[in-house]
């Protein structure tokens, strides 16, 4: 098996559930790792996993991410176990704060303590999946006597953190099975591992326990330069449209690349906002160009300390998306 993942297209890419999992059975075709479905805006994740664990055999289903607001812990770790029963053991737990934005405009919820709640729902799914009854009592969830009568077949699904920001990062090495990163500089990345190792080292654990699972924006075509334009197109979106990632790449270093690409996006022009994400951004957080230099950009991540990237296709034809995934499968 391929230690590579990917991330599905979906329908806010215009690709309907049966499509969806046409993509997942590629993936599994090419011996990936794992596949991984995003919850936003779009579809339900469980749901389309459950659809997916009934046509593949191997590949592990990853939620890509699912909030810590909309599920309440136990409701998260019911849907893990069922999950995880329809797959015959092949969940994977993807899960993050999300935004402020996201939660309280979307979802209608206090966007309140984020971390904790991160951590406490790690905690209350572990409990959940171990134990047949849960007592825990917390700063933000307390549980009595909660009566599990649902059967799991293991004792422990790996729960993946999509953090980004220093404390979020350490708590991945305290308490989580994975880190799931977007939009790490190819420059960041190994000082981040590295801290997620010392933190993990720290709390008494073994560092390697925690998989490093960075989600790398992908298209592979034999015409190069049309892939980095649909990769441009994605990373426009990221920095146009979304106030906390242009934050991030702000801090990172990319001041010039976020002014420049949110004047375009704020004037209604998407084509201009794309072309103006410079090359530089795009190799430093993505990959984008022709089949063989894609694979030595993912080679590179391995040697940076990823133990599992995960392909993150933009919005592109579908035979592009196949054949990104075909290409990437083989590095």
């Amino acid at each position: 098996m391929n230690k590579i993942g990917v991330r599905l297209p979906d329908e806010t890419y215009g690709y309907d559930v049966s499509e969806i999992v046409e993509f997942a059975k590629h993936a599994e075709d090419y011996d990936y790792h794992s596949v991984w479905v995003a919850e936003l805006q779009g579809p339900n994740g469980f749901i389309i996993l459950g659809q997916i664990a009934s046509e593949t055999d191997e590949i592990g289903l990853g939620t890509g991410i699912v909030n810590v607001y909309s599920r309440t812990p136990a409701l998260l770790a019911m849907s893990v176990a069922t999950l995880d029963q329809l797959s015959d053991g092949r969940t994977l737990l993807g899960l993050a704060a999300s935004s402020k934005v996201t939660i309280e405009q979307w979802h209608g919820i206090e966007y309140a303590r984020p971390l904790r709640r991160v951590r406490e729902t790690i905690e209350i799914v572990n409990e959940a999946m171990a134990n047949q009854r849960v007592d825990y009592d917390g700063d933000i969830f307390t549980l009595e006597n909660y009566p599990r009568s649902y059967e799991t077949i293991r004792d422990h699904v790996p729960i993946y953190n999509a953090a980004l920001g220093p404390t979020n990062r350490k708590l991945t090495g305290e308490f989580a099975d994975g880190w799931l990163p977007v939009h790490v500089p190819r420059g960041k990345f190994e000082e981040f591992v590295g801290e997620i190792r010392e933190s993990a080292e720290n709390a008494g654990r073994d560092p390697q326990d925690v998989t490093i699972a960075p989600y790398v924006v992908a298209c592979v075509d034999e015409d190069g330069e049309r892939a980095r334009d649909h990769v441009r197109g994605l990373l426009s979106f990221y920095l146009g449209a979304m106030d906390y990632y242009a934050k991030v790449f702000r801090e990172f270093g990319f001041a010039e690349d976020v002014e420049a690409v949110r004047e375009a996006w704020s004037a209604g022009d998407r084509e201009e906002a794309a072309h103006r994400v410079s090359d530089e951004l795009l190799d430093e957080i993505a990959i984008g160009g022709t089949p063989e230099e894609g694979r030595e950009k993912l080679r590179e991540y391995r040697e940076l300390g990823a133990d599992v990237p995960i392909v993150y296709p933009p919005k592109a034809p579908r035979e592009t998306i196949e054949t990104t995934i075909a290409e990437l499968g083989s590095y």
